[in-house]
């Protein structure tokens, strides 16, 4: 049974890790947490946590517009 166990919590672990990049997160913080605490635990963590590269993404098209919109005067 402990054979089984492990795989699965580093598989857990590392998918922690991937999602938690790809919401613009420090994946090895999530990687670290999530081997100490619990892969689900932390995937509960990083899924109520912002997506930090839509927000960076959003930001810069604010900025943009609002540029666009000091030029038109």
């Amino acid at each position: 049974m402990e054979i089984i166990f492990i795989p699965l919590w580093l598989l857990g672990c590392v998918l922690v890790t991937m999602l938690a990049e790809s919401k613009g997160q420090t994946g090895i913080l999530a990687f670290l947490l999530s081997f100490m605490l619990s892969p689900v635990l932390m995937l509960l963590v990083v899924l109520c946590r912002p997506n930090f590269k839509r927000e960076e993404i959003e930001a810069k098209r604010h900025a943009e517009l609002l540029e666009a919109a000091r030029d038109a005067k």
